[in-house]
């Protein structure tokens, strides 16, 4: 299974939605993405490199008081970790952005 089938099978064991938008090329913004629970929350995602990447996201919006729960961030987590390489490449291809 290739890296970016990973990472739609992950999307699709949770239910989530994961986008890059083309429309924020050229923001100040660093690399990132949103993942999506239908009707429950929106967060974004950022995918820091280098030697002081660390899991960084915020919620964009949810509905109700409850937002991702704490084993999916941890997955999420894990995910980015393993995967930044193949992030950092779909967020230069959706966005047109050189890093």
């Amino acid at each position: 299974m290739s890296k970016s089938q990973v990472l739609r099978a992950f999307a699709r064991a949770n239910g989530l939605v994961i986008r890059f938008w083309a429309n924020e090329r050229g923001h100040a913004e660093a690399p990132h993405f949103h993942v999506r629970k239908e009707g429950k929350w929106e967060i974004k995602v950022r995918i820091d490199a280098g030697a002081s990447a660390r899991f960084v996201w915020e919620i964009k919006w949810q509905k109700g008081a409850k937002g991702p729960d704490s084993k999916l961030l941890a997955d999420l987590a894990k995910l980015v970790d393993e995967h930044r390489a193949t992030l950092l490449d779909e967020w230069d291809r959706s966005t047109l952005n050189e890093r």
